[in-house]
């Protein structure tokens, strides 16, 4: 029997990590992208109502990683939200 696809703890840490599509470097540094990166993500912790809260993060050319505290399933819906800036 396998392990199941996602492990929610009740309230955690989790380190996540995401590539751009086929690893392109679509998130280049730039004043621009710097804006919406900064925005979206204020937005996605906006919109989890208190359940996520986004510790660190840093974003590289085609990926980024970020340290967030996430209670029950929240954390599902933060990602869903982050790559489309809207909801879900």
């Amino acid at each position: 029997m396998g392990w199941p696809l996602r492990m929610f703890q009740e309230e955690g840490y989790y380190f996540v990590k995401s590539r751009c599509f086929q690893g392109r470097l679509l998130l280049r540094p730039s004043a621009e992208v710097n804006e919406v990166v900064g925005g979206v993500l204020a937005r996605a912790v906006q919109q989890s109502a208190g359940n996520v809260r986004l510790h660190a993060f840093t974003f590289a050319s085609n990926h980024f990683h970020l340290l967030v505290w996430a209670r029950g399933a929240a954390l599902a819906g933060f990602m869903q939200y982050l790559p489309r800036g809207r909801e879900p």
